[in-house]
C-alpha cells in the first residue's frame, strides 16, 4: 500500500536506516522505499513496543505474545519458551545481552533454554522495565512500588510524588 498505515492507532515506532516500523492496534506495519506493508501473517494484536537487540533482531511486545523478526522470518515465543503470559508490555536488554520481558504476570530474563521469571510466584507483572548502568533491572510493577532486580534479589524503592521510569538510563 502506498497511501498510509492500515491502522492509524500507533503505540510504537522504531526506525532502521531506510525502514520505519509501526506497532498499531491491529499488528505490525512497515514503511520502506516500496511503500507501506502490513504483516497479516503475524497474529500480533496490539503492539506496545518494538525493540532491536544487539544481534539486530527486532522484538515486538504484543497483547498476543512476544514476536521476533530476524529480517526474514517472524517467530513467536510463549509458554514453550518459559513465558507464562502472552500479554507483553515491554522489552529491554541487559549489558550481558540477555533480553528482559515485562508481562502482565511477571518479568522474565532470557536464559539458554528460553525465559525465566525473576519474581516469586505470588508477585504481579510489570508495565515497564529499564536496565541501568549497573545492569539492575528496574521495573514498574502492576501492584506495589517501583523496584529493581539485582543479583537475584528484588528491592522495592519508596518514592515520594511522581517518579518517571524514563529518568533511569
Amino acid at each position: 500500500k502506498e497511501t498510509g498505515l492500515e491502522d492509524e492507532r500507533v503505540h510504537a515506532i522504531y526506525t532502521q536506516e531506510d525502514k520505519t516500523w509501526f506497532g498499531t492496534n491491529s499488528g505490525i506495519e512497515l514503511l520502506d522505499k516500496k511503500g507501506y506493508h502490513r504483516f497479516d501473517e503475524v497474529s500480533a494484536g496490539v503492539v506496545f513496543k518494538i525493540f532491536e537487540d544487539h544481534f539486530g533482531i527486532l522484538w515486538f511486545a504484543t497483547e498476543s505474545g512476544l514476536i521476533s523478526f530476524d529480517g526474514s522470518v517472524f517467530r513467536s515465543f510463549g509458554k514453550e519458551q518459559g513465558l507464562d503470559e502472552n500479554f507483553i508490555f515491554d522489552i529491554s536488554e541487559t549489558v550481558n545481552n540477555q533480553l528482559v520481558v515485562a508481562t502482565s504476570a511477571s518479568v522474565y530474563l532470557q536464559n539458554d533454554l528460553g525465559f525465566e521469571s525473576i519474581f516469586d510466584e505470588d508477585a504481579s507483572g510489570a508495565s515497564s522495565i529499564r536496565i541501568d548502568y549497573y545492569n539492575r533491572i528496574w521495573f514498574n510493577p502492576l501492584v506495589g512500588n517501583l523496584a529493581y532486580w539485582e543479583d537475584g534479589k528484588i528491592t522495592e524503592v519508596n518514592t515520594v510524588g511522581d517518579f518517571n521510569l524514563d529518568e533511569i538510563r
